[in-house]
């Protein structure tokens, strides 16, 4: 696996494992050997295997354009479940900070107050309380504990 995550690095990757098991079809236990790896966190694989809960996750965000976000999920949980990340994603932003503005624009939280005033919002002390609270920025990525 590679950085950059593309499908046909991915598809080249089952390619070549297929073309293993195939060469090694006749061996009761065929054993193959992950010497170098890029773009999959050490949870999920080691010299001697891969965890295939996690490709599969892995294809599934890559469906829906979102597999850098999984990435930096599963590196911060240890965990592969595609259906939790979906649960925990909120969505990506350059900071704590940008993210609660986002988050107060998105919602609407300042519409009842008079233009002038918004300005006073402080949206520092507002990124602190959500992620001291349930929220995480991991890799500039968002999710919900």
């Amino acid at each position: 696996m590679y950085e950059g995550h593309h499908h046909a690095e991915y598809l080249q990757f089952f390619r070549i494992y297929e073309a293993c098991q195939a060469l090694h079809a006749d061996e009761w236990d065929a054993e193959f050997m992950f010497q170098d790896w890029e773009g999959i966190p050490s949870q999920f694989v080691s010299e001697c295997s891969i965890d295939w809960d996690f490709i599969a996750a892995y294809k599934r965000a890559e469906e829906e354009g979102r597999e850098a976000a999984f990435i930096a999920w599963a590196e911060y949980t240890g965990e592969c479940d595609y259906d939790a990340f979906d649960d925990a994603y909120r969505g990506e932003a350059e900071s704590e900070e940008d993210f609660a503005r986002e988050m107060v624009e998105d919602n609407g939280l300042l519409n009842e107050v008079p233009e002038p005033l918004r300005s006073y919002f402080d949206f520092e002390a507002w990124a602190r309380d959500l992620f001291s609270s349930g929220y995480v920025f991991h890799d500039g990525y968002v999710f919900s504990n």
